[in-house]
């Protein structure tokens, strides 16, 4: 039996999950290498460095429970002065709808009093010629269901960006749609006419439980993921970023990946993938492998930073871009949440286009996708006579998964098998999310927060793993 110090274990994935599980094995007195395919660790928890700001890789922040010690250890860990709390954080998502921008989500009835009497007039017409044939016919699409619910103008100004910004298609399977619409009448609208002005104009929103906090860090979200690395490094663990993994014998625990054009053999102990079934499988010979191709289930995402000479464009943080002509997914600004993250009295603005592999956009040089979404900004009158002092593009190919209402994160049967190799651990078992914010049916297991967020509940994975690591190892 070797000894701890003489065992070696490779994490294959460097995200955030992967960084903490690593650091753990180190303290634990592990020889520890990690493997990451792309050049900086972190995944989506990096903040990356740029003209004296620290640009998060799309809008976050956390949810943490108020009396847990993984709460406690990151609070230890970043120091208690870095967490900054943040209250009702719910009141700065916004939505840009209709020309204008909402302090919710937008509903039917923003649409049919979008415009005062013109859409009024227009929202009964259309309902008034609404075909309702397809509201009884099994085989009708899903947008023509919608129609029959709702007449084909309230369907184009409401039904198509509603869908288009929260799954990012219109094809949707018939059942689901009509498990969330319902057909409105001329009667429904003139009861909320008679209401609109009765209703409290500070409507009650759901606000977190008294159990969980939601912060965020002073200089970024990828404070965190910054103290691990630099924590594994003073323990001497091992990160090899670019590499790409080709092969993995699992009766010698025999890894070989590609870095720099050569390929390297890498011998270890014990394995623990900290990365999703769907790519762990690839490295699985007798696991019946998904032949979707990954740009067919998948959207692109460009995220364009800007770095602006103004204290703030709009007030709140999140923005989501109901408007089909508009070709962001959200907007954010990461000052709102903290000032410490760029120069003060400067807009950290991020626009976020998700589009599919073959959007020509996706082509396009920076300075074009720059001048693109100033052009768009000025529309919405984000940005009018303000000074852009720099900008940052990142693409990210494939990052999103399609809508898919069956959860197939994995086939059960693959996934036992997986499992159950010796001395092999799986960390995780969900995709990475849509680029919509995690709910309750989200939820792994118990320690999960149900809220938005992935840190609380990577380090809860990650605790799991490490626990089952040396209670094997013993």
């Amino acid at each position: 039996m070797k000894e701890k110090g003489e065992k070696t274990i490779t994490v294959i994935g460097a995200g955030l999950s992967g960084l903490y599980t690593a650091s753990k094995l180190c303290e634990n007195g592990y020889s520890v290498n990690i493997l990451e395919k792309n050049h900086i660790v972190g995944g989506l928890s990096a903040s990356i460095p740029e003209k004296g700001y620290q640009i998060d890789i799309g809008p976050h922040y956390m949810t943490l429970k108020k009396e847990s010690k993984i709460t406690d250890e990151i609070i230890e860990l970043v120091g208690k002065d870095e967490l900054i709390t943040i209250n009702n954080i719910e009141k700065s998502y916004l939505s840009y709808y209709q020309q204008k921008i909402l302090y919710s989500f937008p509903t039917i009835m923003d649409a049919v009093f979008a415009s005062g009497l013109k859409s009024l007039v227009s929202s009964t017409i259309s309902i008034l010629k609404k075909k309702s044939s397809a509201l009884y016919d099994n085989n009708a699409s899903a947008s023509n269901y919608l129609k029959a619910c709702f007449g084909d103008y309230l369907f184009r100004v409401w039904c198509e960006p509603y869908l288009i910004q929260n799954f990012g298609t219109l094809d949707l399977p018939l059942e689901y749609v009509k498990n969330r619409f319902r057909p409105i009448t001329i009667k429904k609208i003139l009861e909320k006419l008679v209401n609109k002005n009765k209703k409290n104009s500070d409507e009650e929103i759901k606000k977190t439980s008294e159990i969980y906090i939601d912060c965020y860090f002073k200089s970024g979200i990828g404070s965190l993921v910054n103290l691990l690395e630099k924590q594994i490094k003073e323990d001497n663990g091992n990160i090899i970023l670019n590499a790409n993994i080709t092969s993995i014998d699992h009766d010698k625990k025999s890894i070989t990946y590609k870095k720099n054009n050569q390929q390297v053999t890498l011998d270890t102990d014990i394995i623990v993938y900290a990365t999703s079934p769907k790519i762990i499988s690839n490295w699985f010979q007798n696991i019946k492998k998904d032949k979707n191709d990954v740009k067919k289930t998948h959207f692109n995402s460009i995220m364009t930073f800007l770095f602006i000479d103004t204290k703030k464009l709009f007030d709140g943080w999140l923005m989501s871009i109901f408007d089909t002509k508009i070709p962001f997914f959200r907007l954010s600004q990461q000052n709102f949440l903290s000032d410490g993250v760029g120069p003060k009295g400067k807009t950290l603005l991020t626009a976020e286009i998700r589009l599919d592999e073959n959007d020509e956009l996706w082509t396009k040089n920076d300075e074009e996708i720059k001048t693109l979404v100033e052009e768009h900004l000025k529309k919405m009158s984000i940005i009018k006579n303000h000074h852009i002092e720099g900008f940052k593009i990142i693409k990210f190919p494939n990052l999103y998964p399609k809508f898919n209402p069956v959860k197939k994160y994995s086939n059960s049967t693959n996934l036992e098998l997986m499992k159950n190799t010796k001395n092999e651990y799986i960390l995780g078992t969900v995709e990475q999310d849509t680029g919509r914010f995690v709910t309750a049916e989200s939820k792994i297991n118990d320690d999960h927060v149900p809220s938005t967020g992935g840190i609380y509940n990577a380090i809860s994975n990650s605790k799991k793993i490490i626990k089952n690591i040396l209670e094997d190892d013993d």
